[in-house]
């Protein structure tokens, strides 16, 4: 009945000269690699499971890896997750009897990112983790224009996590708990 759609990629990618740290003594230098390799599967479903309540979602399955290097061979390469995962879903209220033509939507969902290796040597991983968004949208006409009201927390619960790194000192710490609430009209 078309209401849910889905996308299935296979990949298989090579790529030569990609850039690397190295540690020479105490100093970071950067240098090319010979080749790496990305092989995985995506998968992406889409739409609506009931006439309200509609669903995005998606997995990957990356193996990233150094193919040709002296130092590095066979290594994962650095911030590249083996399973990333999302689902969101959205609840469609409709008019809820606060004014004529109302609609009241909310939704959640969570995006989740596997173990991954920190450091070209794969000597420092960085943790998974998993990250809840939410929001609650609402909109009315008023005097012959659609106004629309939003409020979208990211980070729901104020989770500490580490998105990415350069190497074990430089390490990324993702958005902590975000609250924005926006209001557009439409004319």
């Amino acid at each position: 009945d078309n209401r849910i759609s889905g996308n299935l990629a296979l990949f298989d990618i090579e790529k030569r000269n990609v850039m690397v740290t190295e540690k020479i003594g105490n100093e970071n230098f950067g240098r090319v690699v010979g080749q790496v390799r990305s092989q995985g599967v995506e998968l992406d479903l889409a739409g609506k499971l009931t006439d309200s309540l509609s669903l995005i979602s998606s997995y990957a399955y990356t193996d990233a890896r150094v193919t040709e290097d002296p130092k590095n061979n066979g290594k994962r390469m650095p911030n590249a997750a083996r399973h990333t995962a999302s689902l969101f879903l959205t609840q469609d209220f409709g008019n809820i009897g606060l004014a004529a033509g109302d609609d009241l939507r909310a939704g959640a969902g969570a995006r989740y990112v596997s173990r991954r290796a920190g450091k070209d040597d794969n000597n420092f991983y960085l943790d998974a983790y998993t990250v809840a968004d939410a929001f609650i949208a609402y909109s009315l006409p008023l005097n012959g224009y659609k106004v629309k009201w939003q409020l979208n927390v990211k980070n729901l619960f104020d989770q500490t996590y580490y998105p990415s790194s350069g190497n074990n000192l430089r390490v990324a710490i993702g958005e902590p708990r975000q609250v924005v609430l926006r209001a557009s009209v439409d004319f």
